[in-house]
């Protein structure tokens, strides 16, 4: 496969930055500049996932927010990518720390190097319910952003059909639960979650999340339910979700957007059915070719409309 010569020239501008967090661990940030800088996006990979989730080549959705016009950073989010050290069974940070250390320091070096903080931010999967809960609990930042974006992502789980609970309480949970026994941390790439592990304390964490029915930081008891039930100015929002998708059925994601109380949400539903080229799984809807004519194209209007 050949890539055309303005792809090779983006990637090429690749800028790749450690930033420090407590304990001595780096955080891996990746910055894509572009000419046209219309607004700075925030890419935000979900659990064992790192940003190399948003880059395929030529056509990944990082180089077509580039091509869009949008400087875009990525990160990887402690132990994952080219973050250091890399997860293991003494990784001890949990999604407490996601929120309250990593975030805020790779939010930082954003507004050093831009002037301002992200206007978009743009999430996969369960980096969606990471983000969200960042923004819950710091209001000026919410008020700088002008739009979220959320691939498959959800809280609960809605509807379980017979091929969603067999991925999600089979390989999540019971298979999680035996990979912690063994190995001490989630190998999320051997057993086909993502394409990276993850510690021990943010799956234990994420499980607590996506079982229980208020939503409560593990670490200080956050009510992020609580929160979300007083904000009154939250940011316009894009869902995209899929029937294909069987981590996050739409139904989960349209029951996640109504958690986040009322405010300018559009939930668009993907597969052949609603004229789509194919039906989407949880990952190809961010990373098939096929998404560069079918529904980036989308999320760019929407992004323009935002501006």
């Amino acid at each position: 496969m050949s890539a055309n010569p303005q792809a090779q020239k983006m990637v090429s501008s690749y800028e790749s930055i450690l930033v420090p967090v407590p304990n001595g661990d780096q955080l891996h940030v990746a910055y894509l500049p572009s000419e046209r800088d219309l607004a700075t996006v925030l890419l935000m990979p979900g659990i064992a996932n790192n940003c190399d989730v948003f880059r395929e080549q030529d056509y990944g959705l990082a180089e077509f927010l580039l091509q869009a016009g949008y400087s875009v950073f990525m990160a990887d989010l402690r132990g994952k990518g080219r973050s250091w050290p890399k997860v293991n069974k003494y990784s001890g940070y949990g999604l407490n720390q996601m929120i309250q250390e990593d975030i805020p320091a790779v939010l930082k070096l954003i507004e050093k190097k831009m002037g301002v903080p992200p206007q978009y931010y743009v999430c996969q999967g369960a980096g969606g319910l990471i983000m969200s809960g960042f923004l819950s609990r710091n209001p000026d930042y919410v008020k700088q952003t002008k739009g979220l974006i959320y691939f498959g992502s959800r809280r609960t789980v809605v509807l379980r059909h017979w091929m969603q609970r067999m991925k999600w309480e089979g390989a999540w949970q019971m298979m999680g639960q035996f990979a912690l026994s063994l190995f001490g941390y989630l190998p999320g790439k051997l057993l086909g979650l993502g394409n990276d592990n993850e510690s021990q304390g943010i799956y234990n964490e994420y499980m607590a999340w996506c079982n229980d029915v208020e939503w409560v930081d593990c670490g200080d008891q956050f009510n992020y339910s609580e929160a979300m039930e007083e904000k009154k100015n939250w940011p316009a929002s894009l869902y995209f979700a899929s029937h294909a998708d069987r981590v996050a059925h739409p139904k989960d994601v349209s029951s996640f957007m109504k958690s986040l109380g009322r405010h300018d949400g559009r939930l668009v539903t993907l597969g052949k059915k609603q004229g789509n080229l194919r039906n989407y799984s949880h990952s190809s809807m961010i990373q098939h070719r096929d998404a560069t004519l079918d529904h980036f194209p989308l999320m760019i209007e929407w992004m323009a409309q935002q501006s």
